[in-house]
């Protein structure tokens, strides 16, 4: 695997970092593959919310009582369904060979 984006400062083990692969083909219409293609992706999560309105260090889930979790009601609707950023801070294209 390459790492250069990461060896760059753009991840850190304060901010967490993902690699990920995904593959996808082509199909003529008798079901034959015709392409392929492989990538791979770092995507590093960042503490901004996708929507600004709620501050990063606004927590997403608030511990009650009885030890539980609970969603925070203050976040906005956007932020409750989709939670923090993402950033692809690297991407490339994979040969069959590199899998």
């Amino acid at each position: 695997m390459r790492w250069a984006s990461a060896d760059q400062g753009r991840c850190s083990l304060s901010l967490a970092c993902d690699v990920h692969r995904a593959y996808g083909e082509a199909l003529d219409s008798a079901g034959k593959v015709t392409a392929r293609a492989w990538c791979e992706a770092v995507v590093q999560r960042v503490p901004e919310y996708l929507d600004p309105a709620n501050p990063p260090e606004e927590p997403a889930r608030r511990l009650q009582a009885d030890g539980s979790f609970e969603d925070n009601p203050g976040l906005t609707r956007t932020n409750r369904r989709f939670g923090r950023s993402f950033h692809i801070v690297d991407f490339r294209w994979l040969s069959a060979g590199e899998i």
